[in-house]
């Protein structure tokens, strides 16, 4: 059997309230609320971190990536994203692992990944360097810092769909996609304003959505067939269309990051449940960790142990699972004990969310650091330490059990395992017969949100 070693010398970790850095450090913190004013419409060169609390590689990089902001204060920004906090701006700049450095410098709609040493000297002579070049780029007239006029030059209103009385009903009501449209007036300054953040935005959705969620534009002054249908008496005015439902009024933010937000919030609310898929081959694995940012990997009991039905009540409530946190957009897999599937090898940095038992045997080579759970589903691994607490599992209540243990991880931000068990959610006694005629009693685990 491989061990696999995730993370189970240290069970348990705890994040502080703040993540890695404070308000006395040099480093400046980037949310959703401030990234666009902060860093898009600067006119400054920055080194932006995405990280999570939880990694150790940026555990590590913390003091190195305080000293640069000390050394470059003045000279070149530098900022922190939480991006395990704030998903949505992670995602909004294709951030697949931690900790990723992008460098927003003249065109801050497309950020370049910082590639060099992860020490305070390597990342500061990248950043002087990186200065040097927009210095002689704005010589040479060739770019600028600003984010307001580099969207204005660079972003293309080609992927805003323009729309009219006649083209309004067969594109958007007979339409299967999401639609955010935006109503406005030639003459309207707010409307001008919004504009180039919505071309942005556009751009972004169509891309990370695969066109599942448009972005339109209706010039209300010439189109007042839908002025009135919809009741337009102010510009700008976005409203939502859903398939079968009523329009509703977008009442968030007017950045390019609060747009792109609620698309992809749109996009998952609106998603299909995710594929469960049986590992049958080392493609299998590779591909849907590869495509996925995170991974959960299922190892179910032989059928030879549970039968057809058995198997049937695992799978359904690995769907359950899946369903419920498909806005994460993780890839979901799995794969019987003893059959031939993936191996994974290597330490994960990425925080394992619930509990990793040390043996599962598997054939093909996966980034350990995209797998978040394996989920092995034999009580054995956890006896010794429920026997402590006069609990005795059948595979299918450990297979509960863990779901539970790998929810309170997803709640508290802590990694577990069998040392830590949390108080169990309401047990209740049950009777389990072994084939070798001996009766014991263990708890069953009433789950009621699965």
């Amino acid at each position: 059997m491989a061990r696999l070693v995730l993370g189970l010398v240290s069970c348990t970790f705890f994040l502080t309230a703040n993540g890695l850095y404070s308000s006395s450090d040099d480093v400046i913190e980037l949310t959703p609320s401030n990234f666009n004013q902060e860093v898009i419409q600067s006119n400054s060169l920055w080194f932006v971190e995405f990280f999570a609390p939880w990694c150790g590689h940026c555990q590590r990089l913390t003091p190195e990536w305080k000293k640069v902001a000390t050394a470059l204060k003045g000279v070149v920004k530098v900022g922190a994203v939480d991006a395990d906090k704030h998903q949505s701006l992670g995602g909004q700049y294709g951030v697949q692992g931690f900790p990723t450095i992008k460098i927003f410098g003249s065109n801050k709609n497309r950020p370049e990944d910082y590639q060099g040493g992860r020490t305070a000297d390597a990342i500061v002579d990248a950043a002087l360097g990186a200065l040097r070049q927009l210095v002689k780029d704005r010589l040479g007239g060739r770019g600028y810092s600003s984010g307001r006029q580099g969207r204005s030059e660079s972003s293309s209103k080609k992927d805003v769909i323009e729309l009219t009385d006649d083209t309004f009903d067969k594109n958007v009501l007979d339409s299967e996609d999401v639609w955010m449209v935006e109503f406005y007036a030639p003459w309207c300054g707010h409307c001008k304003n919004l504009e180039p953040e919505w071309a942005a935005a556009a751009t972004e959705v169509k891309e990370q959505t695969k066109g599942k969620v448009k972005l339109a534009a209706v010039d209300a002054t010439a189109n007042q067939m839908l002025t009135g249908r919809y009741g337009i008496r102010g510009f700008p005015t976005i409203k939502i269309f859903q398939k079968g439902e009523s329009p509703v009024d977008y009442d968030g933010g007017r950045t390019r990051s609060d747009i792109v937000s609620r698309a992809l919030d749109l996009f998952s609310d609106n998603a299909p449940p995710p594929e469960l898929l049986e590992i049958v081959s080392e493609d299998v694995a590779k591909k849907t960790c590869e495509e996925h940012q995170l991974c959960v990997v299922a190892v179910l009991p032989h059928i030879l142990d549970t039968g057809a039905a058995g198997r049937n009540s695992y799978l359904e409530v690995l769907l359950k699972l899946a369903d419920k946190y498909k806005k994460k957009m993780w890839g979901w897999l799995w794969t019987e004990a003893g059959a031939q599937s993936c191996r994974l090898r290597g330490r994960a940095e990425r925080r394992p969310l619930g509990v990793l038992v040390e043996q599962t045997e598997v054939d093909a080579e996966v980034d350990v650091r995209k797998v978040v759970l394996v989920i092995e589903l034999q009580p054995r691994d956890i006896h010794s330490c429920l026997q402590k607490r006069h609990h005795v599992l059948s595979a299918q209540t450990s297979f509960r059990f863990y779901l539970y243990l790998f929810e309170e991880a997803l709640g508290t931000d802590r990694m577990l395992c069998p040392a830590q068990l949390p108080p169990h959610p309401h047990p209740h006694p049950a009777t389990h017969t072994h084939t070798h005629t001996h009766t014991h009693t263990h708890t069953a685990f009433t789950l009621p949100y699965l």
